[in-house]
């Protein structure tokens, strides 16, 4: 089952120029996750505090991300000049120019429909997984179009097939906002994210809208081998609200002390839409890609960072709320630690992760 309005965030993370941000009492910043528990009391992911005080002037190194998911608006202004492009195919001619097996692969690959799906050029019409423009400051950061999920189930032999396609043509973070409670071809999987992660690549997931435990109630793909071993490049991650107070984890978020990793906004984040448009969103699928933004952030500044390093930084400088009492997301004003709900007890935290990044 497709994660419930799956929006990508990446560029929101990445991005230090704020619009529509006037704040009122009536309406808050709808930026809110760029900001910093510290200076604004607010449980973003500093986002500003990482560019105003450790990023200026820093040049960074080129990077991937693939966006695995149910499509992405590639023509979309805010979006169009940071898709990645197959430089190594020419456009339109029928021919598998790089021998990679797919022709005319130019901006990724549609793994749905005819059996060898097709390519992702004029596809636009998909929600768009993203809510700002890189503008200047990333343009060494390119998106990886990548498309297996239908209105309804992804079939696992197209995500296996999607982790093939972005580990082999570069990318270095799979963002993968969907997921599902039964893997019929769990083993295709498991084998292509062993792939990825021999290969160093970092796997990002959410964690899922139901608002469950996953540690009883596990989602498909997941970072467990049939042979119990776990990918060591996996993240999951679980949504919170703008709230520092009883509210800070968001109600539809799934949770799990053992497989939830991390969390990171999710609530009322601004999102694109196809034909230029916009407008407010939530769900753990909106957090996975705050996580890979603020990964891609770090890696591109440090690209001597391997996968697994990446990890680490990434959950040793969460902003921790663990001791924090919070309600309990899907249930009827239970209250728990917010330690309880995650590995860490903490938010992905951008100012944090850089600075950690600079001693390793």
């Amino acid at each position: 089952m497709k994660l419930k309005k799956t929006l990508l965030t990446l560029f929101i993370v990445l991005s230090y120029f704020q619009i529509f941000c006037q704040v009122s009492i009536d309406k808050p910043d709808i930026n809110w996750h760029h900001m910093d528990m510290t200076i604004d009391k607010i449980p973003g992911v500093s986002t500003n505090r990482a560019y105003g005080e450790l990023l200026k002037n820093k040049k960074a190194t080129k990077i991937i991300v693939a966006i695995i998911d149910d499509g992405l608006d590639i023509e979309h202004k805010d979006l169009i000049e940071n898709i990645w492009t197959n430089i190594d195919e020419i456009p339109n001619n029928g021919i598998d120019d790089d021998k990679n097996g797919y022709i005319d692969d130019i901006h990724g690959w549609n793994f749905l429909g005819n059996p060898n799906g097709e390519n992702l050029l004029y596809d636009t019409w998909e929600q768009t997984r993203t809510y700002i423009s890189l503008r200047d400051q990333f343009a060494n950061i390119e998106l990886m179009a990548i498309r297996v999920c239908p209105y309804g189930d992804e079939r696992d032999k197209d995500v296996a097939n999607a982790i093939y396609y972005a580990v082999d043509n570069g990318a270095k973070i799979l963002n993968m906002s969907f997921g599902k409670t039964h893997s019929p071809n769990e083993a295709h999987v498991n084998k292509a994210i062993r792939y990825a992660e021999k290969k160093g690549v970092l796997l990002i997931t959410g964690s899922g809208n139901d608002g469950n435990d996953v540690d009883k109630n596990p989602r498909y793909p997941n970072r467990y081998y049939s042979d119990g071993s776990e990918c060591s490049t996996w993240i999951n991650v679980g949504s919170t609200t703008r709230k520092a107070d009883t509210a800070l984890a968001a109600n539809f978020s799934c949770y799990g002390k053992k497989n939830v990793d991390i969390m990171a906004p999710g609530s009322e984040i601004l999102s694109l839409l196809p034909g230029n448009e916009t407008f407010l969103a939530e769900g753990t699928s909106i957090s996975a890609p705050i996580v890979s933004g603020v990964a891609a952030l770090v890696w591109s500044n440090f690209p001597e960072l391997t996968a697994i390093e990446l990890k680490s930084i990434l959950l040793e400088s969460v902003e921790y709320f663990g001791d924090y009492e919070v309600l309990l997301p899907g249930a009827s004003g239970k209250k728990v630690l917010f330690k309880e709900l995650s590995k860490t007890g903490g938010i992905v935290n951008a100012y944090n992760a850089i600075l950690l990044a600079k001693i390793k």
